[in-house]
């Protein structure tokens, strides 16, 4: 999980570990997918563009229920 102040989940990972990963190396033909925090989009996609890799789209995550409504929990992602 990212480090993010405030948050229940909070975790080790931050922009300049990202900065560090030689994504250029390991998918130089490829795509990269990577779940990011609202709070680290603007940063990570600078940070992959100086790898050279560009935004293609953000893709939304629903978790459903077996009866077909939304999940809840308390999580900052899930409400």
């Amino acid at each position: 999980p990212w480090a993010i102040d405030d948050s229940p989940d909070a975790g080790q990972v931050t922009v300049d570990a990202i900065r560090k990963i030689p994504f250029h190396k390991l998918a130089p033909y490829g795509f990269v997918f990577m779940w990011v925090e609202k709070e680290n989009l603007s940063a990570v996609c600078d940070a992959m563009m100086d790898q050279r890799f560009i935004y293609v789209e953000n893709m939304t995550w629903v978790q459903m229920m077996p009866n077909n409504t939304i999940a809840g929990a308390k999580a900052r992602y899930l409400r």
